[in-house]
Protein backbone atom coordinates (compact mmCIF):
# COMPACT_ATOMS: atom_id res chain seq x y z
CA UNK A 1 0.00 0.00 0.00
CA UNK A 2 1.09 3.37 -1.55
CA UNK A 3 -0.59 5.82 0.77
CA UNK A 4 1.70 8.45 1.66
CA UNK A 5 0.88 12.30 1.35
CA UNK A 6 2.89 14.33 -0.96
CA UNK A 7 2.53 17.87 -1.83
CA UNK A 8 2.91 18.84 -5.53
CA UNK A 9 2.52 21.94 -7.79
CA UNK A 10 -0.62 22.02 -9.94
CA UNK A 11 -2.25 24.50 -12.20
CA UNK A 12 -3.73 28.29 -10.37
CA UNK A 13 -6.30 28.90 -8.91
CA UNK A 14 -5.38 25.76 -7.03
CA UNK A 15 -8.62 23.97 -5.25
CA UNK A 16 -8.81 24.17 -0.91
CA UNK A 17 -8.27 21.35 0.66
CA UNK A 18 -10.62 21.02 3.15
CA UNK A 19 -10.96 24.81 3.85
CA UNK A 20 -7.09 25.01 4.06
CA UNK A 21 -4.10 25.87 1.39
CA UNK A 22 -0.48 26.20 0.89
CA UNK A 23 2.21 27.56 -1.25
CA UNK A 24 5.40 28.71 -1.71
CA UNK A 25 6.81 32.23 -1.27
CA UNK A 26 9.88 32.60 -3.29
CA UNK A 27 11.30 35.55 -1.20
CA UNK A 28 10.42 38.23 1.33
CA UNK A 29 7.37 40.21 0.84
CA UNK A 30 6.16 43.12 2.74
CA UNK A 31 2.18 41.96 1.76
CA UNK A 32 0.70 39.18 0.96
CA UNK A 33 -2.92 38.32 0.42
CA UNK A 34 -4.73 34.87 -0.48
CA UNK A 35 -8.21 35.35 -2.05
CA UNK A 36 -10.77 32.50 -2.28
CA UNK A 37 -12.50 32.51 -5.69
CA UNK A 38 -15.53 30.74 -7.30
CA UNK A 39 -14.29 28.65 -10.12
CA UNK A 40 -15.49 31.38 -12.26
CA UNK A 41 -12.66 33.55 -10.49
CA UNK A 42 -15.06 36.10 -8.47
CA UNK A 43 -13.61 36.76 -4.89
CA UNK A 44 -15.68 35.96 -1.99
CA UNK A 45 -13.20 36.47 1.01
CA UNK A 46 -9.60 37.62 1.21
CA UNK A 47 -6.88 36.45 3.84
CA UNK A 48 -4.63 39.42 4.63
CA UNK A 49 -1.12 37.79 5.68
CA UNK A 50 0.77 40.52 5.98
CA UNK A 51 4.53 40.46 6.04
CA UNK A 52 5.85 37.11 5.62
CA UNK A 53 9.24 35.57 4.60
CA UNK A 54 10.02 32.86 1.74
CA UNK A 55 9.31 29.73 1.63
CA UNK A 56 6.76 27.39 2.56
CA UNK A 57 3.53 29.07 4.06
CA UNK A 58 -0.26 27.89 5.06
CA UNK A 59 -3.45 29.03 5.77
CA UNK A 60 -6.56 28.39 6.63
CA UNK A 61 -9.96 29.52 6.15
CA UNK A 62 -13.81 29.77 7.69
CA UNK A 63 -15.77 28.45 5.22
CA UNK A 64 -19.11 28.62 7.63
CA UNK A 65 -20.35 31.84 6.32
CA UNK A 66 -19.95 30.42 2.50
CA UNK A 67 -23.48 30.03 1.56
CA UNK A 68 -22.46 27.79 -2.05
CA UNK A 69 -20.65 24.55 -1.83
CA UNK A 70 -17.00 25.35 -0.31
CA UNK A 71 -15.45 22.37 -2.19
CA UNK A 72 -16.18 23.98 -5.44
CA UNK A 73 -13.65 26.88 -4.32
CA UNK A 74 -9.96 27.90 -5.26
CA UNK A 75 -7.25 30.28 -3.86
CA UNK A 76 -5.21 32.95 -5.24
CA UNK A 77 -2.00 34.37 -3.84
CA UNK A 78 -0.56 38.31 -4.58
CA UNK A 79 2.58 39.08 -3.06
CA UNK A 80 4.61 41.73 -3.29
CA UNK A 81 7.89 44.00 -1.55
CA UNK A 82 6.81 47.44 -2.29
CA UNK A 83 5.63 47.62 -5.73
CA UNK A 84 7.69 44.69 -6.71
CA UNK A 85 5.46 41.13 -7.24
CA UNK A 86 6.76 38.19 -5.54
CA UNK A 87 6.57 34.72 -7.26
CA UNK A 88 3.85 32.38 -5.28
CA UNK A 89 3.50 28.78 -6.02
CA UNK A 90 0.23 27.36 -5.33
CA UNK A 91 0.59 23.71 -3.53
CA UNK A 92 -1.62 21.05 -2.89
CA UNK A 93 -1.35 18.06 -0.73
CA UNK A 94 -2.39 15.02 -1.59
CA UNK A 95 -2.31 10.94 -0.83
CA UNK A 96 -0.81 8.56 -3.41
CA UNK A 97 -2.53 5.45 -4.18
CA UNK A 98 -0.09 3.93 -6.89
CA UNK A 99 3.22 4.89 -8.64
CA UNK A 100 3.55 4.25 -12.68
CA UNK A 101 5.46 5.25 -15.08
CA UNK A 102 4.49 7.52 -18.16
CA UNK A 103 7.00 8.25 -21.34
CA UNK A 104 10.51 6.71 -18.95
CA UNK A 105 8.96 9.47 -16.18
CA UNK A 106 7.61 8.56 -13.19
CA UNK A 107 4.24 8.67 -12.19
CA UNK A 108 1.82 8.79 -8.86
CA UNK A 109 -1.62 8.36 -9.21
CA UNK A 110 -3.51 10.61 -6.51
CA UNK A 111 -6.39 9.97 -3.78
CA UNK A 112 -8.35 12.41 -6.45
CA UNK A 113 -7.73 9.90 -9.66
CA UNK A 114 -5.39 12.57 -10.88
CA UNK A 115 -1.83 11.36 -12.07
CA UNK A 116 0.93 13.85 -11.44
CA UNK A 117 4.67 13.49 -12.91
CA UNK A 118 7.27 13.02 -9.57
CA UNK A 119 8.80 15.69 -11.11
CA UNK A 120 6.02 18.21 -9.38
CA UNK A 121 6.67 16.58 -6.48
CA UNK A 122 8.18 18.62 -3.75
CA UNK A 123 7.88 16.80 -0.80
CA UNK A 124 6.70 13.53 1.24
CA UNK A 125 4.53 13.49 4.33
Amino acid sequence: AVARMVVHKKKAPKALDENQGMFDLAGAANSVKVEIVTPGGVAVDAIDMGAQEGGRLNFEWDASKYQGNAADLRFRVTAANGETAVKATPLTQSQVLATGSKSGALTLTLADGSTVNYANILGVL
